[in-house]
């Protein structure tokens, strides 16, 4: 319990507070963030007074002892419960639809549980209706529509009937299979306004395929949009499937003030079923799912402008590769073995990260200076940045191209790769 706790705090609070510059009242509400606090300093002193008791007087002694504390437990990796605090939110999956200004794409694409739709003013409703009655009874119909099922279509048409309130003139996504709010509290801004962002950055996955195939490459600095920005509020639609009626139920969040709409559209790319996308919307096991938020946070950390805040980031999703190891010191190992070809090339490289951990990570984290006070020179925080991106990439593509999917599996594949290169 303690472990899941501990790991919220770090997941949910410390992360967006250090490594994006969030005020924590954006994230709870002010008795919920004295509760933490109170709950910190209590883990604190229990930790204290274990190590005192134990009679612990140097580092290696405490290390041995949590080893052997530690063997004692079978290892589970706490949940990500991005909805911590909000139990009026049940899980009767539902439906919802947002738009998104900003964002160029072509012809509708199914992303995992999400549909990326065109503007209506672009791809008209009839040929959603046309491709839908064509496909239900057997005949030809657009080879875009070739992973699109009936019931997807059926959402589509039965959406688009009822958009009134949402502009024809931006691209629309449907997320099938998400969790609900109950009726009762859709009326307190805190909680609501906590699930609408909760939603809408789960929306935002449908991008991040085109962020991690080359889109930066066709948009140079533009990023995508964020989802459901409508006048500087977060929207969402609920698609309502009541007994008696169907309906969209416009759920408003908070004022967004974060990066919103691009100067010019965000143009998509085109889609291939490649790794990537499998990490990214496939039916993922447990490690590809760790690989998966590792991509996420990849794509999350463009969306940070503060250059120590965004390196930072980028560090730890790095140290969060292996979650079952405090030392990441096995995290490094760990990675350049799975990626090296050889002796030589795994000793480069883990020579170079280390280099680049101690130059910049030690001294943000542990002496709370400004990146700028590391490295002035903008170019090598880039190249910082493209570098630490690109290592977790490699890394989450081939575990994934090694078809691992459970904690032996890695560690059988890492302690044949060791054997290989003859560490």
């Amino acid at each position: 319990m303690l472990l899941v706790r501990s790991y919220i705090f770090s997941k949910e609070i410390r992360t967006e507070v250090v490594h994006k510059g969030k005020r924590i009242e954006e994230l709870v509400p002010t008795g919920k963030a004295h509760e933490i606090n109170q709950e910190l300093f209590n883990i604190i002193i229990q930790f204290c007074t274990k190590v005192i008791d134990s009679e612990i007087t140097n580092i290696e002694s405490l290390k041995k002892y949590i080893l052997n504390e530690v063997s004692k437990y079978s290892y589970k990796m706490p949940q990500e419960q991005s909805l911590e605090g909000l139990p009026v939110v049940y899980y009767q999956k539902t439906t919802y639809v947002a738009s998104l200004e900003g964002l160029q794409i072509d012809y509708p694409e199914k992303r995992g549980n999400y549909l990326l739709l065109p503007s209506l003013n672009q791809f008209r409703f009839d040929r959603y209706y046309k491709n839908y009655v064509s496909k239900d009874m057997g005949r030809d119909y657009e080879s875009v529509f070739s992973d699109f099922s009936i019931e997807d279509f059926e959402y589509i048409i039965e959406i688009l009937c009822r958009c009134e309130g949402i502009d024809d003139r931006y691209p629309l996504v449907i997320g099938l299979n998400m969790p609900k709010i109950s009726d009762e509290y859709i009326y307190s801004p805190v909680i609501r306004e906590q699930f609408v962002d909760y939603i809408c950055n789960e929306l935002n996955e449908c991008l991040y395929y085109d962020m991690l195939s080359g889109g930066d490459i066709f948009n140079e600095e533009v990023l995508p949009p964020r989802v459901g920005l409508k006048t500087g509020i977060r929207v969402i639609y609920e698609f309502v499937e009541d007994k008696e009626d169907l309906f969209l139920q416009f759920i408003p969040g908070r004022l967004f003030s974060e990066y919103q709409i691009p100067a010019r559209a965000y143009n998509c790319i085109k889609l291939y079923k490649d790794d990537i996308y499998e990490i990214l919307y496939g039916n993922a096991n447990y490690i590809d799912n760790l690989c998966k938020r590792s991509l996420v946070n990849i794509c999350e950390s463009e969306y940070v402008r503060d250059w120590t805040q965004r390196i930072s980031y980028l560090f730890d999703t790095f140290d969060g590769i292996d979650p079952r190891n405090y030392n990441k010191e096995k995290v490094i190992k760990l990675v350049f073995t799975i990626l090296a070809v050889d002796k030589a090339d795994y000793l480069r490289n883990k020579q170079k990260y280390e280099q680049l951990k101690n130059k910049y990570r030690n001294p943000i984290l542990h002496g709370g200076k400004s990146i700028f006070e590391i490295e002035p020179d903008i170019n090598e925080i880039k190249e910082l940045d493209i570098y630490l991106r690109k290592t977790i990439q490699d890394y989450c593509l081939k575990i994934h191209s090694l078809s691992i999917s459970t904690w032996e599996e890695l560690d059988n594949a890492y302690r044949a790769q060791q054997n290989r290169l003859r560490l």
